[in-house]
């Protein structure tokens, strides 16, 4: 396979953004990679570190077959970052003979670079979305981000209570509400310009908010597409699809802290 891209802006924030859902190089190797699939003159890169993952669009300016074929993320974020900026960057995977690992040459003008890659069946899937039986969520972008952020703050940071290590999220026919504390104090968001198909209670961890808002664009028109099936929760918009597992555990009953606290509101 081989494909075009360009040394810019938009694709260096892309290549920056999967990296954030990859794993280092002391983890499982392949989950330092970036899993590009090109077909139809489009493109994706998939990365994961098994607890959570993203599939984001790739800009390509042309391609030669389709295919797919895994990207070392830190040393191309290095080798663009040395090369002509706004300059096209070929990347083409070609096989080893006898040996099952490819060779990805990067070329950019009269300069070349090669990595020996792992081959792309080794990568693990990453799911897009749940096809059936999933509970979902469908709400404008920028409200859904502004409950995330406005919660986030009052997530609990320690191992020792996991279950508060993340956003408390409920979805019904009367709203959505993302409940967050540390047991010293709590943050509560809650909308009823949602639409949501099937109820659904997850606990996000904190890791997985705070890549969310990172990746989801803080101005523009956008909705957001969230189901959740079993312990996992997929998160889709603008052609992105982020996926995490869901924190396991029993919630404390914060309308008990509430009612706890009285009736003065401010």
């Amino acid at each position: 396979m081989q494909v075009s891209i360009t040394n810019d802006a938009t694709t260096r924030a892309t290549l920056a953004a999967a990296a954030r859902f990859s794993a280092g190089t002391n983890s499982l190797p392949v989950l330092s990679y970036g899993y590009v699939t090109a077909s139809g003159g489009a493109a994706t890169i998939a990365t994961t570190d098994l607890e959570r993952g993203a599939t984001l669009p790739l800009s390509i300016a042309g391609m030669n077959g389709g295919g797919s074929g895994l990207l070392p993320l830190k040393a191309l974020a290095a080798y663009l970052k040395a090369s002509p900026k706004n300059a096209p960057v070929s990347l083409d995977w070609q096989p080893i003979p006898d040996r099952k690992e490819l060779r990805l040459i990067a070329t950019a003008g009269d300069a070349s670079v090669s990595w020996d890659v792992l081959p792309e069946t080794e990568f693990p899937a990453v799911r897009a979305r749940f096809d059936t039986d999933a509970a979902n969520l469908y709400i404008d972008g920028l409200i859904f981000r502004a409950m995330l952020e406005s919660v986030a703050y009052a997530v609990s940071r320690e191992e020792t209570r996991y279950f508060l290590n993340g956003v408390y999220m409920t979805a019904t026919a009367k709203g959505v509400t993302a409940v967050a504390t540390n047991s010293r104090r709590m943050a509560i968001a809650r909308t009823k310009d949602a639409t949501v198909d099937v109820p659904f209670v997850a606990l996000i961890p904190a890791g997985t908010i705070d890549a969310w808002l990172r990746i989801l664009p803080a101005k523009g028109v956008y909705t957001v597409d969230v189901t959740v099936k079993a312990n996992q929760i997929v998160c889709e918009a603008c052609d992105m699809s982020l996926v995490s597992r869901l924190i396991e555990g029993e919630y404390p009953d914060y309308h008990r802290i509430l009612k706890a606290a009285g009736d003065n509101a401010i």
